[in-house]
């Protein structure tokens, strides 16, 4: 029997800037030409329409311009500082270790810059390209998982090593059908010249990549476009990955096998843990979902209004995070609203919601909450590039 689902229209909260006190967070923004990056989702939407095919850009497009802020969430304000322009950062996470020492890392294009109290490292791989998320080890601060969108490929770094510790290609384990987003026709993706050879003798349309460093391939094409990854708390040998494409979650174990944990989402990102619940961020639904023991939730931010023109009809909710409880407050979730350029603060216990707009041309790509540290923000001031 499939479990029973309970649709949340967040537009019947109550609206309180009050409820979440004041909330300090670090966040990734992709480009800070918001516009541009509109007018290609939409020719997307528009093409993958009209061809049955997947949405996403489908050309190596040029890395954009984007940052690292720090922001206060506070009275349903944003006050905001931009710590430092680089290419395109996307991931971040932040962890303190038992002595109460902070580590962090920032995912940006194709480099992890890798904070650590000891030191600071950069990680660089061939299979790197377009790299959305990095997490942490639930115990183990050592330890960074990344997920690498361009190639459907995931890796996992220790910091005392060079090379990674354990490594997850989507096309070898079952997810290697990419799509030609022109015609909707499905080819194979392969990193093997022999099963290249093999497909062009059945007559099977291929696409081999042999060298990852000078090679791309485009969001539509992708097979899987595994776009976060995350250690999993209930077992921290195995990986919590969303597929973007799919629209679904997968829980892959320490020996590679992968079981679906959640799905029915729209270009998902953020797939993680939510106590012993998993949730995600369904993207173009405008939802955030999660599901437990008692079923699904779907909180729904279709009728909330807002949204800029042109929009009125499309959801973009880019990623959600967890805020823990504190003295003052409960457990908090802080969603990014891209068409409505807000971030929106739910206490989704007692239904209370604020928005709280950002500024209007930030991309923001992800958040984490923040952590009291001087040398964490003079490192990331350190990074700026371009």
């Amino acid at each position: 029997m499939p479990p029973p689902i309970e649709h949340i229209d967040l537009s019947r909260f109550q609206r309180d800037p009050h409820f979440y006190g004041s909330l300090e967070l670090l966040v990734t923004i992709k480009s800070f030409d918001l516009q541009a990056i509109r007018k290609r989702y939409l020719e997307s939407r528009a093409r993958a329409g009209a061809s049955g095919g997947r949405t996403g850009s489908v050309e190596r497009r040029r890395p954009s311009q984007g940052g690292v802020a720090r922001v206060r969430l506070e009275a349903g304000t944003c006050d905001a500082e931009v710590l430092a322009r680089m290419t395109e950062p996307r991931g971040i996470d932040l962890v303190e270790d038992r002595q109460r020492r902070l580590h962090a890392a920032i995912a940006a294009e194709s480099t992890v810059h890798w904070y650590r109290p000891q030191d600071r490292r950069r990680l660089q791989h061939p299979w790197f390209s377009y790299l959305h998320t990095v997490q942490f080890h639930p115990t183990d601060p050592e330890r960074l998982v990344v997920s690498s969108s361009g190639f459907d490929w995931i890796g996992a770094f220790h910091a005392d090593a060079e090379q990674p510790v354990r490594t997850w290609l989507a096309w070898e384990h079952g997810f290697d059908q990419g799509m030609d987003p022109e015609s909707g026709k499905p080819y194979r993706l392969t990193r093997n010249p022999e099963t290249a050879r093999r497909y062009a003798a059945e007559g099977t349309p291929c696409l081999l990549v042999e060298d990852p460093p000078s090679e791309a391939i485009p969001t539509a094409r992708r097979a899987a476009f595994i776009n976060s990854v995350a250690y999993d708390p209930m077992d921290a040998d195995a990986l919590l990955a969303t597929f973007f494409h799919e629209g679904a979650v997968y829980r892959i174990d320490a020996n590679g096998k992968s079981e679906r944990l959640l799905e029915g989402l729209k270009n998902p990102h953020g797939g993680r843990r939510r106590g012993v619940g998993i949730m995600a961020t369904s993207t173009a639904s405008g939802e955030i979902v999660e599901r437990d023991a008692t079923g699904i939730r779907r909180w729904q931010f279709a009728h909330l209004g807002g949204k800029a023109p042109g929009l009125e009809d499309r959801e973009w909710i880019q990623n959600t995070c967890v805020v823990p409880a504190a003295a003052d407050r409960n457990e908090v979730l802080v969603a990014i609203d891209a068409n409505r350029t807000c971030f929106t603060v739910l206490d989704t216990a007692n239904g209370l919601l604020n928005q709280v707009p950002f500024p209007q041309d930030w991309a923001v790509q992800d958040l984490v909450p923040a952590l009291p540290n001087a040398g964490l923000d003079a490192w990331i001031r350190g990074l700026a590039s371009g």
